[in-house]
């Protein structure tokens, strides 16, 4: 019968250092958790289908690496993202990154490297062009921007205007079409 106690005492003693072990990893990671996602604040969720602060890295056609930033990402239908405030980053050539800020950017699909950006687009290189327009489609597997309103160039003292434009960021030229206007250095083109 005293070796029957003891049986009993000893199974119950395992089940409440059992119990107690799971009690404290339980209230660590209550006190941890909320410490960790302040720390990687890079999203949090604002509302339905809609997310702030977002930091996402993903890869181009030819492996090179994205980085895309926005304030706000809102799934408008099923899986179709529209981002806010978004300025992207990636490569044209090895030595040389493209950053690319827009009010507004809609991405065609969810695999898709193609986006309208919309509102206030500049698009600069490392080596010191700024364009600047209103809309612009880009294609980042093709490294193409493209748009049909007003766009300003700038690099160095050349300065240009046009009605609409095509930019192959691999080949680094820009065509400017309609009522093309400009300064090269000091002069009046």
């Amino acid at each position: 019968m005293l070796n029957r106690k003891w049986k009993i005492r000893a199974v119950s003693f395992f089940f409440v250092t059992v119990a107690g072990v799971v009690l404290f990893k339980v209230g660590r990671s209550l006190i941890i958790v909320p410490k960790v996602i302040h720390k990687n604040k890079s999203v949090a969720i604002s509302g339905k289908n809609e997310f702030i602060e977002v930091i996402h890295t993903a890869f181009d056609k030819d492996s090179r690496k994205i980085i895309l930033k926005s304030s706000k990402i809102k799934e408008t239908n099923e899986n179709i993202l529209d981002f806010s405030n978004m300025v992207t980053t990636f490569n044209i050539s090895p030595e040389e990154t493209v950053t690319i800020f827009a009010d507004q950017t809609h991405f065609l699909s969810p695999q898709s490297k193609q986006a309208k950006m919309m509102g206030n687009v500049k698009l600069s290189t490392d080596d010191g062009l700024l364009l600047r327009t209103e809309k612009s489609f880009v294609d980042i597997d093709e490294k193409t921007a493209k748009g049909d309103t007003d766009v300003f160039i700038d690099q160095d003292d050349t300065s240009f205007f046009a009605k609409s434009y095509y930019f192959d960021m691999n080949k680094k030229i820009v065509t400017l079409i309609k009522n093309v206007k400009g300064n090269l250095a000091k002069d009046l083109i």
